[in-house]
């Protein structure tokens, strides 16, 4: 074959290339947008409130976000919507030694017409959308690299709560909804709601309540009684890809309603608005039992961590649905919706029976020195939620609440395993020598807040909300060290479990199918019928189009991928009808070199069919 046959053959391959993994307009690209485009085409159209921040500085992340310590509502406010709560995720797949994962543009939304412009200039210009209220995707799915953000986080609130609603087909009265608006927070509803409802809420203050949270399955501490977050939505208002504002419910938009109950935030629409159940008050009984002081005694805590976490295993899956809460290598932290008295009845008498008969022969208490209390007397009421949650002082307050940037690094390269109730049941020895072997390996270590699962959460069908099936089947989700990942993944593949959304490595192999599991195919149909031509884009989200896992496999890109970015360049420069010079390519905006775009794309191109070229005079 001659240089000029394989030269025909390679660029024959472009378009199917370009069509299995879509490139949008760059900031290397001809056909970007230049400054006046930008405010003429979105910033001259927002309404008066709202505002285009960008283009972005060289070193602009790092200035306006790194210095801001663990205060994660400084984080979620600062840098016009560009910070992210783990700062590794300001670069691609949450890796620090990988490209800068930022956008080019942020829309700082305060009306549905925001958003609307924003969506519009996007099919317009060919330009990636991303969707943000504060930066919590701790897998990186509120960022990417030139994308234009639709940044939520001072869309204008609600909070509005009506008693007695009916759903829209008078199946069900509820005892009362909050209307939750698009750019809402844990810190505004717990406020809104105050004493006098109960609300299953995120874990952090900061945590959007309409946004990523809700939608990827919505993990609380009182899931167990009442359910996942996805189970509290009754109804959504959103702006879909081609800007029409929709209703989702029970009875119109159906499906729709079905893929935003689990199917992961900035997908198939941006979420303006949701109706989210209340339940009544209910006194709130915590126990705060921990095993401590292990360098004072190591034999007696080598000892007591294997029985606990052989204790912890037997009881867990099968506990109270009142109970809930999270564990660790040396403890439980429980929340129970009852009384003291209920709460002795459903656990508490058990745990005291097996602290003083199974775990003090074995590791007594040494007051100041080594041990733990019993479980009863490291319990104690709360009136509510809210009070459970800080109260009125815990507002805006960030030592009130989870500390996250500086208190976050790290964090990307944990991993969490939904671990099956049946497993623990049927292969609890299993299980045993799995944990007991990770935290007795040099840097192994579980996580501090695992989430205890099942309850309620099991009693909802797994085709009523659009969440895997394993977050249904499942009694913990499960945090590991990095290198503990393997031995994990070896006990429960994907074929057993899977992984939660909202907790998930960035990284996570074979995601699709471990996210979603056999939720994936439908929620994929929707995608292809609500987001036809992939306005919405992010990492990890269903119908995600670009470069896969470079960590798994071989390096920040490869050949197929220059090769397609490259196709679509020329097809933007050739066809380029307006965008005009390109008069604000900032060189970078989180304070480093930028390695890819189109004119590195162009390079690489060159580089590849030089070497083509070569091997054919060679070879022919």
């Amino acid at each position: 074959m001659s240089p000029l046959r394989n030269l025909l053959a390679l660029l024959s391959l472009l378009p199917i290339l370009t069509l299995a993994n879509k490139e949008y307009n760059g900031k290397e690209c001809l056909a970007w947008p230049n400054s006046t485009v930008w405010k003429e085409e979105l910033s001259d159209v927002l309404t008066a409130n709202a505002a285009l921040h960008g283009p972005f500085p060289e070193g602009y992340y790092m200035d306006s976000c790194e210095g801001l310590g663990s205060d994660a509502f400084a984080i979620s406010r600062a840098g016009s919507g560009i910070c992210m709560h783990a700062h590794a995720c300001q670069r691609e797949f949450c890796r620090k030694e990988f490209d800068f994962d930022l956008p080019a543009y942020i829309v700082e939304a305060k009306q549905a017409s925001d958003i609307q412009a924003a969506l519009n200039f996007s099919k317009t210009h060919d330009v990636q959308v991303t969707v943000k209220t504060t930066g919590h995707s701790y897998h990186g799915a509120s960022t990417a690299k030139d994308s234009l953000l639709i940044w939520m986080q001072n869309f204008e609130k609600n909070g509005t709560i009506y008693d007695n609603y009916t759903s829209c087909d008078g199946a069900k009265t509820y005892h009362a909804v909050v209307a939750v608006n698009g750019g809402e927070t844990w810190n505004d509803v717990i406020e809104a709601v105050g004493p006098n409802y109960h609300a299953v809420t995120g874990g952090g203050r900061t945590v959007s309540a309409a946004g990523g949270w809700l939608q990827g399955s919505g993990l609380s501490f009182t899931s167990r009684k009442y359910g996942l977050g996805v189970d509290q939505a009754v109804q959504f208002e959103a702006v879909l890809a081609d800007g029409t504002m929709v209703t989702a419910n029970a009875c119109e938009n159906t499906d729709l309603y079905w893929a935003l109950r689990g199917g992961g935030g900035g997908t198939f629409g941006v979420v303006t608005n949701v109706l989210y159940e209340l339940h009544p008050v209910s006194p709130v009984i915590v126990t705060n039992w921990y095993i401590e002081g292990f360098e004072n005694a190591p034999d007696q805590g080598a000892a007591a961590v294997p029985a606990w976490l052989k204790y912890w295993i037997k009881v867990s899956p099968d506990l109270d649905p009142r109970i809930g809460g999270f564990f660790g290598t040396n403890g439980v932290h429980i929340v129970f919706m009852g009384t003291l008295q209920e709460a002795k009845a459903a656990y508490l008498d058990a745990f005291d029976l097996w602290y003083y008969s199974e775990l003090l022969p074995i590791s007594q208490f040494i007051p100041d020195l080594y041990g733990a209390l019993p479980p009863s007397v490291v319990t104690g009421p709360v009136a509510d939620w809210y009070t459970y949650k800080g109260g009125a002082d815990a507002y805006n307050n960030p030592d009130a609440t989870d500390p996250t940037g500086d208190s976050y690094d790290g964090a990307e390269y944990i991993a969490a395993r939904l671990i099956p109730a049946s497993f623990l049941r049927e292969k609890p020895d299993e299980m045993l020598n799995l944990l007991v072997g990770i935290v007795s390996t040099p840097g192994g270590y579980l996580g501090p807040v695992n989430y205890i699962l099942g309850g309620n959460i099991q009693n909802v069908g797994d085709n009523e909300t659009s969440v895997s099936p394993a977050l249904r089947a499942a009694a913990w989700n499960l945090f590991v060290d990095p290198a503990s990942v393997p031995k994990l993944f070896e006990l429960l593949p994907n074929s057993v479990t899977g992984a939660c959304f909202n907790h998930h490595s960035p990284v996570e192999p074979d995601w699709r199918n471990s996210l979603w599991g056999t939720q994936y195919d439908r929620l994929l149909e929707l995608k292809n019928k609500y987001d036809p031509d992939r306005v919405f884009n992010c990492w990890h989200c269903v119908g995600y189009t670009g470069l896969e896992n470079p960590v798994l496999e071989d390096g920040p890109s490869s050949e197929a991928g220059h090769i397609s970015s490259i196709f679509e360049c020329v097809v933007k420069n050739e066809t380029d009808t307006g965008g005009g010079s390109n008069d604000d390519n900032t060189t970078d905006t989180g304070g480093g070199d930028d390695t890819s775009g189109c004119n590195n794309a162009l390079r690489s191109f060159a580089t590849l069919i030089a070497a083509l070229s070569i091997s054919s005079i060679i070879l022919f």
